[in-house]
């Protein structure tokens, strides 16, 4: 069972490079992987040594570094953490260099496959009000029809 993420991101539209150490709650995920298990809910996920069972964890990444991992499965979605971390200084290990570079640099390189138009409309604020830690993630309802069908079709118990 996991016990930490470490995490460490460049966010374009803040122009800030976050990185931190999230521990995860491994008792309440034990409890959700258990009560998955008894109640169908786990997944086929494809393993090296066949087939096996399983759930999946969704890292989102929000505003102002916040955080948010999910736990998810066949009718099954469970938020586990809701954090925040800090900005960093950034070092050459974030920018994926053996040798020092400049943010701006980094910046220009890394996102020089952005089209001009979608820059700009960052640059004048295009969702700025959006409040990603709050938005929904439609999982359930975008999955529900896919479920039925493998379900209807013995994929599923």
């Amino acid at each position: 069972m996991p016990e930490k993420l470490h995490i460490s991101y460049f966010s374009y539209r803040e122009k800030k490079f976050y990185r931190g150490v999230l521990k995860l709650p491994t008792k309440r995920i034990e409890q959700i992987f258990k009560d998955a298990i008894r109640d169908n809910q786990t997944e086929k996920q494809y393993h090296y040594r066949g087939d096996a069972k399983g759930l999946t964890f969704v890292v989102g990444i929000a505003n102002n570094g916040v955080i948010l991992i999910w736990v998810r499965g066949i009718y099954l979605e469970k938020l586990i953490l809701k954090a925040k971390i800090n900005t960093a200084i950034p070092s050459s290990m974030d920018m994926f260099e053996d040798k020092d570079t400049s943010t701006v640099a980094y910046i220009e390189r890394t996102f020089d496959k952005i089209t001009d138009s979608t820059k700009l409309a960052y640059k004048n604020g295009y969702d700025s009000p959006a409040n990603y830690a709050d938005s929904l993630t439609h999982y359930l309802e975008n999955n529900k029809k896919r479920w039925e069908l493998d379900r209807k079709n013995g994929l599923v118990n």
